[in-house]
């Protein structure tokens, strides 16, 4: 049996295992009219800068260099809905696409470094940088996918 006590802010609600195991009995309220869940991605297949998945990332000091790099991956590209004619073409696209990026990328890390408290570094992106290319951690993982 459940308790419940009331504060000034807060209600506590105190459960038995019991009340746990017993389906639950809430239902989400329906979305208000004109709302609708909305991810990084709009439904005209533009980038949703707004999207709180992304964080203060596309307006922070950094901003535009994250907003560059972000367009530029190929799920949001604009050249992302081709079709290819063979899975070695998508591979050369997809390597294509890396080259472009790259640059983009170590600018939105540049910019980074600046700011030291807002972007913390991570150790992977030092080795990314320094090497041009996946990770030790990374490559292992890919090279364990590819042995299964």
């Amino acid at each position: 049996m459940q308790s419940i006590q009331m504060s000034a802010k807060d209600k506590v609600i105190f459960c038995t295992k019991a009340d746990h195991e017993a389906p639950s009995k809430y239902e989400p309220p329906a979305p208000l009219p004109g709302e609708e869940r909305r991810g990084v991605l709009l439904p005209n297949g533009e980038i949703n800068w707004t999207c709180p998945c992304l964080g203060g990332l596309p307006y922070g000091p950094c901003g535009f260099e994250f907003r560059e790099f972000f367009s530029c991956l190929p799920q949001f590209s604009k050249e992302s809905g081709e079709t290819h004619s063979s899975a070695e073409q998508e591979k050369k696209d997809d390597a294509r696409k890396a080259e472009e990026c790259f640059p983009k990328f170590t600018a939105m890390k540049e910019c980074f470094s600046q700011f030291p408290k807002l972007y913390p570094p991570d150790e992977d992106d030092d080795e990314l940088m320094a090497a041009g290319g996946p990770t030790k951690k990374q490559q292992q993982t890919q090279d364990e996918g590819e042995g299964a």
